[in-house]
């Protein structure tokens, strides 16, 4: 482990000209000092590479890799994974920015009880200057269990608090993604899964209140677009995650949390379809995919024992 930081941010860059000046200056400004700030520009064609290399000449703590080609947010994630030697891990998308005591109250948690193994906090989700949404919120802090967390994390059980998908607002101890070689794949869904994993391995969750992850959404993010490749990498992702689990013998146990989260991410694949779908003949076209897919690709008999029957109104 590197002995002159204890925390390694991995940041991925993608043309976001406007916007990494924010994410920057949230993490130069941390009240923790002990954290490496690893940047990775998959091949921008802007002038964020320009930035990025004007942040770094001026922060010892900043180290900067830039791709030849665009290979895509989860190889960038990978690639920072492979170099992080630091005993805790964060990422933070170069359009997002935090609070500035995050850092230090996550560390001082993980580093004052070995069991806890992810701290996070809170999300709002910025639009604009002066619009934005409370999302994921802690009123106090709290330790949860593993089984609890899963239940927060999939909406398996009506809760005032849920844990969301994102990366931004978690530190997690590097011993826990190493030892069971946790990575990303895919693009749309690489969030969602990588924190399922973290989630199923971990010991203790750490909730903490007064600090902000800031989700900035874009009319261009990924989230509000929609093709038939978000459709098809849904379909292949959960079923190869679902092989996953069985392969590791963590399918006995966890199935529910699987298809509790399988049905979340087809719900709002259908809200995100009708929400892009410019005409009737498009919005039949999607459904027809998202049906053929869901029918080739999915363990129906199985999934008939966890489905929310409320979906299929009699």
């Amino acid at each position: 482990m590197n002995p002159k930081y204890l925390l390694t941010v991995i940041v991925p860059v993608y043309n976001l000209e406007n916007h990494i000046e924010n994410c920057l200056d949230s993490l130069i400004n941390q009240s923790f000092d002990d954290l490496q700030i690893l940047i990775i520009d998959d091949a921008s064609t802007d002038k964020s590479y320009n930035i990025l290399t004007a942040y770094r000449d001026k922060n010892k703590n900043i180290t900067l890799y830039r791709n030849s080609i665009n290979k895509g947010v989860s190889y960038c994630r990978n690639y920072g994974l492979s170099l992080v030697d630091t005993k805790y891990t964060a990422f933070l998308d170069g359009d997002d920015w935090i609070d500035s005591n995050c850092y230090a109250k996550a560390i001082h948690k993980l580093e004052k009880d070995n069991r806890i193994d992810i701290a996070l906090w809170n999300i709002q989700t910025v639009y604009s200057k002066s619009q934005y949404l409370k999302r994921y919120f802690y009123d106090e802090e709290n330790i949860v269990s593993k089984s609890f967390a899963l239940k927060l994390f999939t909406k398996s059980l009506n809760s005032n608090i849920y844990i969301s998908p994102l990366l931004g607002n978690k530190i997690i101890r590097t011993e826990l993604v190493n030892k069971y070689g946790i990575q990303f794949h895919g693009y749309f869904y690489e969030d969602d899964i990588f924190i399922f994993k973290c989630l199923l391995f971990a010991n203790q969750i750490q909730l903490l209140p007064d600090s902000n992850l800031y989700y900035f959404q874009r009319d261009d993010s990924v989230m509000h677009s929609f093709s038939e490749t978000v459709i098809m990498e849904l379909f292949e992702v959960f079923p190869d995650f679902r092989n996953f689990l069985i392969t590791n013998n963590l399918w006995n146990g966890n199935e529910h949390y699987y298809y509790s989260y399988y049905e979340k991410c087809i719900k709002n694949l259908l809200i995100l379809m009708r929400n892009s779908a410019s005409t009737e003949h498009d919005e039949r076209k999607y459904l027809y995919r998202i049906f053929k897919q869901f029918y080739e690709k999915t363990d129906i008999k199985d999934y008939i024992k966890y489905c929310d029957l409320r979906l299929f109104p009699l």
